[in-house]
């Protein structure tokens, strides 16, 4: 890890050279442990500049597992922030770097809740379905969804806490965000903008398209 005097240096380098202008600034570190180290220094600093921290997924290529949900919300709101940040730091590892990155264009679909909008029910499950959400019987983490009759809770990539939506007459009635441990609401919106819960698409586009790369690359398959 680099000395206090150098992690000063590099912050006060942060804050001025670039303190002035809309351009984008990367900060790429030998290792994602190093990466986070220096992150949280930044986010500590209050910097003039805000700063984006995107992780290593944690995982190899052709695991069959997934990251870590707090891992894959903070990827997919990094990438998305990234789409239109301005004098912005991103910091990231060589390994993180090197990983796919999503689709811009899947990146840039945003889905707008508000109270009194209409919300078809069947629609707006199958699109939770093709984001990447996946159905539990109580939401806990990031990137799942439950159904109590006219309730429907969702734990969205880019929250803090899962948001609990009450549908009435084919309308959003209330949302509200909750504790996901007590279950208990504690603030209530008037609108949530929200994002997938994953990098890539599960739609039947997405999956169509990684059949065929998958065959193209792999023929014994």
């Amino acid at each position: 890890m680099p000395s206090k005097k150098i992690k000063e240096n590099l912050l006060k380098s942060l804050n001025t050279k670039f303190s002035n202008n809309d351009t984008n600034q990367l900060l790429i570190l030998s290792n994602p442990l190093l990466a986070e180290d220096i992150f949280t220094e930044i986010h500590k600093a209050d910097l003039l500049r805000p700063a984006l921290f995107l992780p290593h997924p944690e995982t190899l290529p052709y695991d069959f597992f997934s990251p870590p949900s707090k891992v894959r919300s903070q990827r997919i709101e990094t990438l998305a922030k990234l789409l239109t940040a301005k004098n912005t730091i991103l910091v990231a590892s060589v390994q993180s770097l090197m990983c796919p990155c999503s689709d811009i264009k899947h990146l840039s679909y945003i889905n707008q809740l508000k109270v009194g909008a209409l919300l078809i029910r069947s629609e707006f499950l199958k699109s939770l379905e093709n984001d990447g959400y996946s159905n539990k019987e109580v939401v806990l983490k990031s990137g799942e969804y439950s159904l109590r009759g006219s309730i429907i809770d969702v734990f969205f990539s880019n929250f803090r806490n899962p948001l609990r939506i009450e549908i009435y007459d084919k309308k959003i009635e209330s949302l509200r965000f909750f504790n996901s441990k007590t279950q208990l609401t504690s603030k209530k919106v008037d609108i949530a903008t929200t994002l997938p819960a994953l990098e890539y698409p599960l739609n039947e586009t997405g999956v169509l398209k990684f059949k065929k790369n998958w065959r193209n690359y792999f023929d014994a398959f």
